[in-house]
């Protein structure tokens, strides 16, 4: 934008006027330093003032075209005005604008701070809660998208007890972290309501991906969450916290040091610090190892008698132990609800009798599925589980095993989606039904290896996948430089070649011919004077250099080195002209007066050079021209 704004200001072809100025330093602060600085330098170049006030005099240029820029028309003084407006309206649009975008969201979510709300023993009520999500305005308008909306949660409702622990189970896809989100304000629902019997301070959530800082320890994390939350706790909590969730040790440790399982400690550690009495935890022990696991159920059995907890996770031990209320949802539906021991005495696939293989089965009337090494009788209730084994007449009676329904049972048997495993498919293969022979050979892993080509051939199909969806990218890739090159046109309309003759006042090659004084001039050794003077006198169409005194005088010649050295430090009042010594043997060397660069140690150079390379120099002499020439558009 800075450079833009040079443009516009010096290389435009139409003079910048003072609304174009004014918009442009408006919207972009780049922009009104430039414009500004570039009044101060127009200022300075016309050796004027620069008030603040005062527009530049016009006389100082001859050009009326160039009388229409707005330095000559209005003073500075309204970029600083804007400046001012950038100072303070941008941070506040940005606050504006980061609210708006990615703040937390009250839409549909009411908090109950009063009397009646904390006396209540409900913490926090869903009712009919919608989320959809629908194709964006410039897909439906452009990529002729007229798919339905996707229903991650499709009315739900739910209602959390306060102290109590709720676990929310589902297949991938079915609304669980949604949820989470729109109860903890990340997303707006588009339908139904939430309410807290809490302040919004009050709320702790442990989402499903990190968000820690590098370069900050572990208790600096805590202090900065305590301190956020209200600050509640004091040092003493803080480290009662970390002891709780295993996090001592690694009190001063940074977080980007920490191990995957420590962060996950960590986040859960910020979601409790201060004095947060409803927590949001989504898949909080997702990628830990059973010890670490259990720390962070200690931890959050410990806690539980004080907040109220919502979670989300995949190990469905893991809801059995911890949970005291159990939501099963689908394809953005409840299924069912319940304590854990109300769902598997309702949904739950019977009792499982254990049987060694030396027992008879064919007299079961039950379904028997073939374990390996023993049967697996499926029951319907307890009381047929006891009468199967009463009916059993064995003396390795001792080695039944009778087990319960589970929470695995409830959830395949209650969550009917694609991706779910039904009841009968999750339970193996009965004895009847089970292959007698092994796999074919047809169906061995292959080991043919892909080829380069075949890989190429994945990449660009995958490419070409990509497009389908991302096709303004490339779009625009084409697109920007196809409408700015014939712009860019009027940048180069008046550029010329800069040439000798365009920089200089009268430059003239004859009569600014370089004339050397042999009178006056050392040169060596002997072997060079030949060679100097072809370099000096032979050229076409008339050469700059030419030997004045050619017959009137010789140059002193020397023989080696060092004499050319002594003759320049003995005689240097008389060795106007300059010198040159040129062999093979050592490093050529140049001298001449330095006080000036007059034309004759350019000539001097130029001959030098010529002399060495063997070839012809032009040059031409002149003046320079001045600002006098530029301001009259000469």
């Amino acid at each position: 934008m800075a450079a833009i704004a040079a443009v516009v200001d010096n290389l435009s072809k139409t003079p910048a006027g003072v609304a174009e100025v004014a918009v442009l330093s408006l919207f972009f602060p780049s922009m009104n330093y430039v414009f500004f600085f570039d009044f101060a330098a127009r200022s300075e170049f016309y050796d004027l003032p620069t008030y603040m006030a005062t527009p530049l005099p016009m006389d100082v240029v001859f050009d009326d075209l160039k009388r229409q820029l707005w330095v000559f028309h209005v003073g500075p003084y309204f970029l600083w005005i804007i400046l001012v407006v950038q100072i303070i309206g941008f941070p506040l649009l940005a606050v504006l604008v980061e609210h708006k975008r990615h703040g937390n969201n009250r839409r549909r979510r009411t908090f109950t701070t009063t009397p009646d709300g904390e006396s209540s023993h409900i913490a926090i009520e869903v009712a009919d809660l919608e989320m959809h999500f629908r194709p964006s305005i410039w897909r439906r308008t452009f990529c002729c998208a007229r798919k339905p909306p996707v229903k991650a949660v499709d009315g739900l409702s739910l209602t959390s007890q306060k102290g109590q622990l709720l676990c929310l189970l589902g297949p991938n896809g079915s609304g669980k972290t949604t949820t989470l989100d729109m109860i903890a304000g990340f997303q707006k629902p588009t339908g139904g309501s939430i309410n807290v019997n809490a302040l919004p301070s009050q709320i702790g959530v442990c989402p499903q991906k990190n968000v820690l800082w590098d370069n900050l320890t572990v208790y600096e994390h805590l202090v900065f969450w305590n301190t956020i939350k209200g600050g509640t706790g004091n040092t003493e909590s803080l480290e009662q916290l970390l002891q709780t969730c295993d996090l001592a040790k690694k009190k001063d440790t940074f977080a980007k040091k920490l191990s995957g399982g420590m962060k996950r400690k960590l986040q859960l550690a910020c979601m409790l610090v201060g004095g947060s009495s409803v927590c949001l935890m989504d898949e909080v022990t997702s990628g830990m190892d059973p010890i670490s696991r259990r720390v962070i159920w200690n931890a959050v059995l410990k806690e539980r008698s004080r907040r109220t907890m919502i979670f989300t996770t995949h190990f469905l031990d893991e809801s059995e132990v911890l949970s005291d209320h159990i939501v099963i949802i689908s394809l953005g539906k409840v299924k069912c609800q319940g304590t854990p021991a109300e769902l598997k005495n309702q949904y739950g696939a019977g009792y499982r009798v254990h049987l060694p293989k030396t027992t008879n089965v064919s007299g079961i009337p039950y379904r028997v599925i073939d374990s390996g090494d023993r049967y697996i009788c499926i029951t319907p209730d307890s009381s047929s589980a006891a009468r199967l084994i009463a009916t059993i007449h064995d003396s390795r009676t001792s080695e039944v095993v009778i087990t319960g329904p589970t929470i695995e049972d409830v959830f395949l048997k209650v969550s009917h989606g694609s991706d779910v495993l039904s009841d009968s498919a999750s339970e193996g293969e009965t004895i009847q039904d089970k292959p007698s022979g092994g796999g074919s050979a047809s169906n061995q892993t292959s080991t043919h290896q892909a080829t380069f080509f075949q890989q190429v051939r994945a990449l660009f199909l995958k490419r070409c996948v990509i497009l389908r969806s991302q096709w303004w990218i490339y779009f625009f890739v084409l697109a920007i430089p196809i409408i700015i090159t014939p712009l860019l046109r009027d940048f180069l309309a008046d550029y010329d070649q800069p040439v000798c003759q365009n920089l200089l006042v009268e430059p003239d090659s004859l009569s600014a011919a370089l004339k050397l004084g042999w009178s006056d001039m050392v040169i060596g050794p002997p072997s060079a004077n030949e060679t100097i003077f072809d370099a000096a006198v032979t050229s076409t169409r008339g050469s700059p250099y030419v030997y004045d005194g050619l017959f009137s005088g010789q140059p002193h010649v020397v023989n080696d080195k060092n004499n050319f050295v002594q003759y320049i430090h003995d005689q240097t009042r008389h060795i106007t002209g300059g010198g040159m010594f040129i062999d093979n043997s050592t490093a050529p060397l140049i001298a001449y007066y330095s006080s000036t660069y007059t034309s004759d140690a350019v000539g001097l150079t130029n001959v030098f050079n010529m002399a060495r390379t063997g070839v012809e120099i032009h040059v031409l002499i002149g003046a320079l021209k001045g600002v006098a020439f530029y301001q009259m558009g000469k």
